[in-house]
């Protein structure tokens, strides 16, 4: 558990919104937390909720918003950053809290009205939506039936633009770009298992995955026996079969 701390100037702390009182936070939580504003805020019709630099994303972080203040109160929207609780005291800043005049410009935003699938939206597509539907297809994607249709489209755009880290078969996995490390694998002593008992039609697959494998690059060939493990198979839900390396020698 995290007891947050941090030391303020008294200027600092006239301009902070604090914790109104002692709160929990649980790891990864976002909760709207109430605070207390300073007196020249006690019944500020609108004031705007900005985070504190010097803390901000270290424990915990506050959003950026427009807040309404009354009876020298207000909510500030904060999420626990750690895998584990955040206590936060009373009085502990949460954000500075300025006039909304400090605003230079606001724009109105209007949300698409997803009931109403004819209706395009803002959001740029560098692929149509048919496009899109048929990229879905041909990888598999299944996604939550619960999203709008823009939501929808978003999520298979961003998912398009990175097709290249997708790998359906072996001939799609990319080969790391790196420079090469060297791994001392090798023990002190001779390592040699003997391989398991393969049927007639475990052997074939095992050697037709291993060549197909060779071909694309992902193993090579060795001439050391100093080392070896046995493999086996294990049979998939779609009725393939599964290439397994016992490594525990």
């Amino acid at each position: 558990m995290i007891w947050f701390a941090y030391r303020y100037t008294r200027r600092e702390q006239l301009r902070c919104a604090t914790v109104d009182k002692r709160v929990t936070l649980p790891p990864f939580a976002e909760a709207n937390l109430p605070a207390r504003t300073p007196q020249s805020f006690h019944n500020a019709t609108t004031a705007l909720i900005v985070p504190i630099p010097a803390v901000q994303f270290s424990k915990f972080a506050t959003a950026r918003s427009l807040v309404t203040c009354q009876n020298g109160k207000t909510v500030c929207r904060v999420i626990n950053l750690k895998s584990i609780p955040l206590v936060l005291r009373k009085g502990t800043p949460l954000a500075f809290i300025e006039n909304a005049n400090s605003i230079a410009s606001i724009e109105k935003y209007t949300e698409c009205k997803q009931t109403e699938p004819e209706v395009e939206c803002k959001t740029a597509f560098t692929q149509s939506k048919t496009e899109l539907d048929k990229f879905a297809v041909q990888y598999g994607f299944k996604l939550n039936a619960n999203l709008t249709i823009e939501q929808k489209y978003e999520m298979l755009q961003l998912l398009y633009d990175y097709r290249d880290v997708f790998a359906r078969d072996i001939s799609e996995i990319k080969q790391c770009t790196a420079p090469p490390i060297s791994l001392p694998v090798m023990p002190p002593y001779r390592a040699f298992k003997r391989q398991f008992k393969l049927n007639e039609e475990d052997s074939q697959e095992v050697s037709r995955q291993i060549e197909t494998m060779h071909q694309h690059g992902i193993i090579e060939k060795t001439t050391d026996t100093t080392c070896n493990s046995p493999i086996f198979t294990v049979k998939k839900k779609d009725g393939s079969r599964r290439l397994v390396i016992d490594l525990r020698g």
